[in-house]
């Protein structure tokens, strides 16, 4: 089954007006930091080599996203990876495998040193025949 899947990364940066913004933990994790964590890699290339479509949901024609939040932290190692929202019969797991298995990322910085930050990544799955009509496939130029 060919399938195809996008991932905007949503970081939560600090504007102007906002220095940096943690949750009052005994971790001290970021929401919002003056220079977000970043993959420092081809986050997409990567992610299109690994992602292995689950079989059930192939089998029950299941698409959809399944967004997960997870921690960057100040060594750009992945922690607490959770299922913010999802579309089960294993998207989710997999969804979870790929985040937990990413080589580590360019932590977050806020005044000059690295801190813990949250992230979400959206992990989309789709079939190539069931395609939303405003989806474009682009074609490998190789």
């Amino acid at each position: 089954v060919k399938v195809v899947f996008h991932l905007p990364v949503t970081f939560k940066s600090a504007g102007n007006e906002q220095k940096g913004k943690f949750i009052k933990n005994a971790h001290s994790i970021y929401e919002y930091a003056e220079q977000p964590a970043a993959p420092g890699y081809a986050l997409t290339d990567w992610l299109r080599t690994q992602l292995k479509y689950p079989p059930r949901a192939i089998k029950k024609k299941v698409q959809g996203t399944s967004m997960i939040q997870f921690v960057v932290n100040e060594d750009g190692s992945i922690s607490d990876c959770k299922v913010k929202y999802g579309i089960g019969h294993g998207c989710d797991e997999e969804a979870l495998r790929l985040i937990r298995s990413m080589p580590p990322w360019k932590p977050a910085i806020q005044d000059g040193r690295a801190v813990r930050m949250y992230c979400e990544l959206p992990v989309t799955f789709y079939m190539l025949d069931k395609l939303p009509a405003t989806f474009h496939l682009q074609e490998d130029k190789k």
